[in-house]
């Protein structure tokens, strides 16, 4: 198994040995993933999702990943904080849904330059809207981890919509 680096804080990731699906990006995703370093090619194509920014070609309608900046989240939840809601209420609709932020929530915490949004009330709506839509938020801390998890519960997702069996890869102790 390899693992893709991330460089700037010297931490590894492991990774499935091979992504049996074709990962979709939505058009609009303004700073897509490139899933490369991950140790194993991950296929791609870009289309127009309903929900989220990254789907499972062929499960569109029911698998669905939504990705933030920092700066993104922070304006989403002050000034587009009804248009993150509805994606949220659409999320709800998928069998597999995910929001994930490309910072820590310690980094949350810090606040962001600029912005006049209470750090602690960005973390408040994330709590929030989790439990009430039931659509699971993930805190990264850095976009090398974020394009990780996205890719993982990606295939977790086809995994369990396919009904293939998982495998355990080196150095896992248990099958997930």
């Amino acid at each position: 198994m390899e693992l893709p680096n991330d460089f700037e804080h010297g931490r590894v990731f492991p990774v499935a040995e091979c992504y049996p699906f074709i990962v979709v990006c939505d058009t609009r995703e303004q700073l897509p993933f490139s899933f490369e370093g991950m140790g194993v090619q991950v296929f791609k194509t870009a289309g127009t999702l309903k929900s989220g920014d990254y789907s499972i070609l062929g499960f569109e309608k029911k698998v669905a990943v939504e990705r933030k900046s920092k700066a993104d989240l922070f304006a989403s939840v002050s000034t587009g904080r009804d248009r993150l809601e509805k994606e949220f209420q659409r999320l709800a609709s998928f069998e597999r849904a995910a929001l994930v932020c490309e910072a820590s929530q310690s980094s949350i915490l810090e606040g962001l330059a600029g912005s006049q949004m209470d750090p602690y009330s960005v973390l408040r709506t994330a709590i929030s809207w989790a439990g009430r839509y039931k659509v699971p938020f993930f805190f990264c801390a850095t976009r090398a981890e974020a394009q990780w998890l996205t890719l993982e519960f990606l295939r977790f997702a086809w995994l369990d919509l396919t009904g293939q069996k998982r495998r355990k890869y080196d150095g896992e102790k248990t099958a997930s």
